[in-house]
């Protein structure tokens, strides 16, 4: 099962006692309506924790096959860097959504008051997102392959460290701890 496929996403949105999408007869004469009340809450619980553990998985996979690649393609780490560091996270990706989110909100709610609604649940959700760490669209974004800035970093690190940017930092037993930490400061300055 890939974790981003349609099917998928819709069941991640389910709410099992509101799951309101038509009263259509299936064969053996039970409806939507029905089989949606026979869902169980860990069932779409297990499913939000299935796609967001393929998600991760499939994120931390990405990152080995593209450290590997630049292992052998020193030459292009350079740019991969620049990618690097123009790559939008979770939290940046979270927050101009709900800015977005607010703007129009604010812009349509000029027409139709009820659009005036729209800021108000972009504020909730930031609120969410600050407080718990975790809000309604993280699983959709870790599905789309947005990463969290520590993850951006590992990779970054590692693309610093095949260019060779820590070699100056390995001490030996007797050196300097203030020759030691200029170094370290040196090699994770450098861009």
């Amino acid at each position: 099962m890939t974790c981003c496929s349609q099917g998928d996403i819709r069941k991640v949105g389910i709410d099992a006692a509101t799951h309101k999408r038509g009263r259509r007869k299936r064969p053996g004469g039970m409806t939507m309506d029905d089989e949606a009340n026979e869902i169980r809450e860990p069932e779409k619980s297990c499913c939000l924790a299935q796609l967001t553990e393929e998600a991760n998985e499939r994120i931390r996979r990405q990152l080995e096959v593209n450290v590997a690649y630049y292992a052998r393609r020193l030459d292009r780490i350079e740019e991969r860097l620049k990618d690097l560091e123009a790559e939008w996270d979770v939290e940046r990706t979270v927050s101009a959504g709900a800015g977005v989110a607010s703007l129009a909100g604010l812009a349509l709610g000029l027409f139709n008051k009820k659009w005036a609604l729209l800021p108000v649940a972009a504020a909730a959700l930031l609120i969410a997102h600050a407080v718990e760490g975790c809000c309604a669209p993280l699983p959709a974004l870790r599905c789309l392959g947005v990463r969290t800035r520590r993850e951006i970093e590992r990779e970054r690190y590692a693309l610093k460290a095949l260019r060779g940017d820590f070699s100056a930092v390995a001490s030996g037993p007797n050196a300097d701890p203030e020759t030691n930490a200029a170094r370290a400061i040196e090699g994770v300055e450098r861009d």
